[in-house]
């Protein structure tokens, strides 16, 4: 199943998207009850799960062709299948424990309040990465990502 246009499920009781494939344009579930994302594998947009209390996985999610959020999703443990994305944000999800297949991000990559992460990963490119308050040291970058190095800010914002 695909959803050709914008799908707005904001602060819905949903837990679930079924059997939904594919978002042909942007997905809103901002501060639902969503658990997990199941079945779908693209959103072909952008995909907002801002203060998603309850999920736990994004399911067989590969690719947003723009912005995720996923902000304040506090038991969010790991990214899954996502390879791609254009601008991720991560801000306080505090259970996050790795980016799993996530090899790159476009443009901004905000990890601040992270402190469960220790590793990049699979991370080859991204514009800029904020630190501040994860787990992610300079250590680690100095010796595992050095070609990371100039786009990391550890800085509080």
């Amino acid at each position: 199943m695909k959803v050709n246009g914008d799908l707005n499920l904001n602060n819905s009781s949903i837990e679930s998207l079924g059997n939904l494939k594919k978002v042909k344009g942007d997905l809103y579930l901002i501060e639902s009850s969503i658990e997990s994302l199941g079945e779908l594998e693209e959103v072909q947009g952008s995909l907002n799960l801002y203060n998603c209390q309850n999920l736990k996985d994004l399911g067989k999610l590969k690719r947003i062709d723009s912005q995720l959020i996923l902000s304040d999703c506090k038991n969010l443990k790991t990214l899954g299948k996502v390879g791609w994305c254009e601008d991720l944000n991560l801000y306080n999800c505090s259970s996050l424990i790795s980016l799993e297949n996530l090899e790159e991000v476009e443009a901004t990559l905000d990890l601040t309040n992270c402190k469960s992460l220790k590793t990049l990963g699979k991370l080859k490119k991204c514009s800029l990465i904020f630190l501040y308050g994860s787990g992610i040291t300079k250590k680690y970058i100095n010796k595992e990502k050095s070609f990371l190095l100039k786009f990391c800010d550890w800085k509080k914002n």
